[in-house]
């Protein structure tokens, strides 16, 4: 199929701002969870320090140490969910981008985003992949997916398994 190099280039450069911002988004996003969650973890504690210290008929500390910790929670699974789909979606847009970056190479143009195509597994002359661990296979799963994708994915877990803890622990203390 021919495709006309001028839509291509006005694709490819909507495609990579779509991605671009995909990308500031997830970050936002995570600095955003890290922003609530240090100020959650403030006033959880607070609450924690003046359980002990209030009145026993005055039960006000540990409500709002348990209350931190339930909202805790609830915005740990919903940065999880956040996160867990736009990084999703992010790799969708790359994936968009790399079509349209290989339309633009049968064109003249070179890689940008799937700049590992190129390497040569190790050992081999014949493009064929290598079974076993290689230098080369690391650069290209390393460039395919950030591992920085778990970063984004995995730690609005963690923080949601730590609210439980703090909320079990927390609970037994007293």
């Amino acid at each position: 199929m021919n495709y006309d190099p001028a839509i291509l280039k006005d694709q490819y450069t909507q495609a990579c701002e779509l991605y671009r911002h995909e990308d500031t988004l997830n970050w936002s996003k995570f600095n955003n969870m890290i922003y609530v969650t240090a100020g959650l973890w403030a006033i959880a504690g607070f609450a924690f320090e003046y359980q002990g210290q209030a009145d026993p008929a005055n039960d006000l500390p540990n409500l709002v140490f348990n209350l931190t910790c339930v909202v805790g929670l609830i915005v740990a699974v919903a940065f999880t969910i956040a996160l867990w789909s736009g990084v999703t979606y992010l790799h969708h847009r790359k994936n968009r981008v790399s079509e349209i970056e290989t339309q633009l190479c049968k064109l003249g143009g070179c890689l940008v985003v799937e700049s590992a195509n190129h390497l040569k597994p190790a050992g081999r002359t014949d493009g064929k992949p290598v079974r076993g661990w290689s230098p080369v296979e690391f650069m290209r799963s390393i460039l395919k997916v950030s591992p920085t994708t778990w970063v984004l994915r995995l730690s609005p877990i963690l923080l949601g398994v730590l609210w439980i803890v703090a909320l079990n622990v927390g609970n037994k203390l007293l």
